[in-house]
């Protein structure tokens, strides 16, 4: 009977093995994509404005409908080249109404930084900001000069910001 390499059956192995492995591990896996509004793929029409620079930005779901205890997404969305066509950018992962991490997709890169209790972890990228950013804030869907320009509208309560 041909005998196994002491290290197929270590648990230390398999924990050595997962630690070596964990700095590849993919946004979506710090993200849980069963979690509320974390699957979406383009704003939906209530998302909030902002802008960056007079750019377009959309933000789902607004911060007034997070709640103060939300565990979900929040993302945003931005007009890159300024032709009206919106990239997603970010997605922020909350529990219980802490940030837990910020996938980041911008240029073709995607990065993820991950946080706890406001805070950046230790051995992060070099690019995550030490605190987390929060919830965004915006106005009402259509509320922003730049949107105004793609929705040909004027939304109510433009100065409700959340």
């Amino acid at each position: 009977m041909a005998s196994r390499p002491a290290y197929a059956a270590s648990p230390l192995w398999t924990v050595l093995f997962l630690l070596l492995c964990s700095p590849a591990l993919t946004a979506d896996k710090q993200i849980p994509m069963e979690a509320d509004n974390c699957n979406i793929i383009q704003p939906p029409k209530e998302a909030g404005d902002s802008q960056l620079n007079g750019r377009l930005m959309k933000i789902f779901p607004r911060r007034e409908q997070m709640g103060e205890h939300y565990t979900g997404c929040q993302t945003l969305w931005l007009d890159i080249q300024g032709r009206h066509k919106l990239e997603k950018i970010m997605v922020l992962y909350f529990e219980n109404g802490k940030t837990r991490a910020q996938q980041h997709i911008a240029a073709g890169r995607s990065f993820s930084c991950r946080y706890y209790a406001g805070s950046l972890l230790p051995n992060s990228r070099a690019e995550c900001s030490q605190r987390s950013i929060g919830t965004l804030s915006s106005v009402p869907a259509g509320c922003t000069r730049s949107s105004l320009s793609v929705e040909k509208q004027h939304a109510l309560n433009c100065s409700d910001p959340d």
